[in-house]
């Protein structure tokens, strides 16, 4: 559930629950009332006549219990005690001069009310204002009975009703007061829970990356507005950690780089120094050796001077700032324009050169496709055992580019060394004690230079033997 849907609910919740336990509350103090009303604290009378009417009815009733036989009267009086209870009314009965049975509460003003009956021959109703008396003589067989019956006027009953409503108004404010405050503190916990428990789990993760443990991810699956932001936060770590792995390889590059370079510089160096100390001490004696040692110094002052300029035009598009010069034009062309030029030259050096090449319009830079085209035969010839090899060039169009694939039958390489073909001074370890042979920037310069075309280049093995690099050129407008 989304933290929207719990705040409308919360809201909902907060007015529907106070308002259904007022009226349950207010169901049961209501029933209270009635009940006091009901049960305890009497009706009252508003009049005279009322009372005088309700006294003659349990006057009746007394006087029938007195004339039965039954031989416990007081008992079957005592029955009466729910119709006086019920009428807050106060019951004596004198046998003559004395008290036969007596019920209900008696109060000091009543022997006011007495003195004023037997004004009246104790017969009749008086009253005060406040308190009714209903007195009435009568003869059981030969016995004299007086019947008193003292009631509260209406006023007194109904102050016993206002104080229990009273007491029932208080409890109810005080239900309505703390079941708004028990439902507030519920439905901010139902609502603040699903809020604090993400944020810590953030807060957590937070820490976890700044304690440098990239590979913390937060456990979330609630389907609300935190579900995104945790998503994203992960996405955040992975990112983080992809990172500084590239860092660390790249850090670990660098120093493999300075570490190729200085292997790669020092040979050479240190066959220039023993010819040019040669030359010094005098062990070239004449002409003929001298010239010798000359040749070979040149040689490695141009394997030093090759390298060099591999490894700079490799920085320059690195940090792009190698010149480009894009056109869209017959690739097919310029290749079979490069091959016509360097045939004879290749062959010199044992390369067989069989071309199939087709029509095909692509975007490259006219100089850095000879300079491609010049490091991959190159490389064939570099890593050839026999003498010989046979490089097959062929072309083929796809909806999406031109592809170029140079094919020798050379060694090949290992499977284990394919990932790593292109990068800078990566050689395989035949090549490694002998840096005359190769500088290790030719492919990578390839891949490089591709790349900024727009295109892209990969190496895999012929069958069954042999070396094919494949290159995808962005394709062209036709003229």
């Amino acid at each position: 559930m989304t933290i929207e849907k719990r705040l409308a609910l919360s809201n909902l919740y907060m007015i529907l629950v106070p308002v259904l336990i007022t009226f349950l509350i207010a169901g049961l103090c209501v029933a209270g009332i009635w009940f006091t009303i009901t049960r305890s604290t009497g009706v009252g009378f508003e009049d005279s006549e009322d009372f005088f009417s309700a006294s003659q009815g349990i006057s009746t009733l007394v006087e029938e219990e007195l004339s039965s036989s039954a031989a416990d009267m007081k008992s079957k009086i005592a029955r009466l005690s729910r119709i006086l209870d019920r009428s807050s009314m106060t019951l004596v009965i004198y046998e003559g001069s004395l008290e036969y049975f007596s019920y209900g509460e008696k109060k000091p003003e009543d022997m006011q009310l007495l003195k004023a009956v037997s004004l009246f021959h104790d017969n009749g109703v008086v009253s005060n204002g406040e308190r009714n008396l209903y007195s009435h003589t009568f003869s059981v067989g030969n016995k004299p009975y007086r019947l008193l019956l003292f009631s509260s006027q209406s006023n007194k009953s109904y102050a016993s009703v206002k104080s229990v409503v009273a007491l029932a108004l208080i409890f109810l404010a005080f239900t309505i007061f703390f079941s708004v405050r028990l439902t507030n503190r519920f439905l901010t916990k139902f609502v603040f829970r699903k809020i604090k428990d993400p944020l810590d789990l953030l807060a957590e993760g937070e820490k976890q990356l700044g304690q440098g443990n990239l590979e913390y991810r937060l456990e979330f699956t609630e389907e609300n507005e935190f579900l995104p932001i945790c998503r994203a936060f992960n996405e955040m770590a992975m990112r983080l950690q992809a990172s500084e792995k590239q860092l660390i390889q790249d850090e670990n590059d660098r120093k493999e780089l300075m570490a190729d370079i200085s292997h790669d510089l020092r040979s050479p160096l240190t066959s220039i120094q023993a010819y040019v100390e040669g030359l010094l001490d005098g062990v070239a004696t004449d002409e003929k050796k001298k010239h010798s040692y000359l040749m070979t110094i040149k040689a490695k002052a141009m394997d030093i001077d090759h390298m060099v300029s591999q490894l700079l035009a490799f920085s320059q598009m690195e940090f792009d700032e190698y010149p480009l010069h894009l056109v869209s034009s017959d690739l097919s062309v310029i290749i079979s324009r490069f091959l016509a030029e360097e045939r004879e030259h290749y062959s010199a050096q044992g390369l067989n050169i069989v071309e199939e090449l087709v029509p095909a319009v692509a975007i490259f830079d006219f100089d850095q496709l000879r300079r491609i085209l010049s490091n991959i035969l190159g490389n064939s010839i570099k890593y050839c055992r026999s003498g010989q090899v046979d490089v097959h060039i062929s072309m083929q169009e796809t909806e999406q580019e031109i592809i170029v694939e140079i094919a020798d039958d050379g060694p090949g390489v290992k499977e284990t060394d394919l990932p790593r073909l292109f990068d800078v001074f990566y050689r395989a370890d035949r090549s490694r004690n002998n840096p005359g042979t190769g500088s290790g920037l030719g492919l990578a310069f390839v891949a490089k230079a591709i790349q900024k075309m727009g295109g892209s280049a990969r190496a895999y093995n012929a069958i069954p033997h042999g070396l094919v690099i494949r290159m995808g050129f962005k394709k062209g407008k036709t003229l």
